[in-house]
């Protein structure tokens, strides 16, 4: 693979930058709230540079949700070959998902306001929907992994889609209520969803 030119790594790291005050804004002051001179006032840069990477603001909460799934995905792929057992493996992920809310809890409530923001625009939300989907993808292929355990176990896709709702929903109540809903109970209802669902023996 050839190296980046000067200016390659420039637009790189400007683009990095970017998406860094974006994420800054949004999770200080809502999606809404936050104008694009503002990004770029908080990035250093002008308002230009947003718009020589990104085509405006929605664009930039798209390639934030990009860059989180896809450093996510690496992460999962890792920890999945570290174990050698399907419910190791769902233990690995569900820590992967721990340590996302303890360490980037912004990350969740990003997500709440694109929702929330995406709803009122039918283009938007199927560009959310469409990363949204992707995420609940590697979940998926966890559930394809683990064989049936009975005849009436649920399909991958539809494990995939209960585990993603309660992963999800179990990280908005910690951050409401860290003390009462700790957020490492995530780990054990990965478990039961999948044993549940017919689809991890034991």
């Amino acid at each position: 693979m050839p190296e980046m030119t000067k200016r390659q790594q420039r637009q790189q790291e400007t683009r990095a930058a970017l998406l860094d005050a974006a994420e800054t804004c949004f999770a200080a002051r809502g999606y809404d709230a936050v104008s694009v001179p503002e990004i770029a006032k908080e990035a250093g840069f002008t308002t230009g540079a947003v718009y020589s990477n990104f085509s405006g603001k929605e664009e930039l909460f798209l390639a934030l949700m990009e860059r989180a799934m896809g450093g996510e995905a690496e992460r999962r792929r890792e920890a999945i070959n570290l174990e050698d057992t399907d419910e190791g493996r769902l233990r690995q992920v569900a820590r992967l998902w721990i340590d996302v809310v303890h360490e980037h809890p912004e990350a969740v409530v990003l997500i709440l306001e694109f929702w929330s923001y995406s709803r009122r625009d039918p283009e938007l939300r199927k560009r959310f929907a469409e990363r949204m989907a992707q995420t609940r993808a590697g979940l998926a292929m966890l559930a394809a992994m683990t064989p049936a355990t009975r005849d009436d176990a649920a399909p991958g896709e539809e494990v995939a889609m209960a585990a993603y709702a309660m992963a999800h929903g179990l990280a908005i109540h910690h951050l409401a209520d860290p003390e009462g809903v700790p957020i490492e109970v995530v780990e054990d209802a990965l478990i039961w969803v999948f044993r549940g669902a017919g689809r991890l023996s034991g």
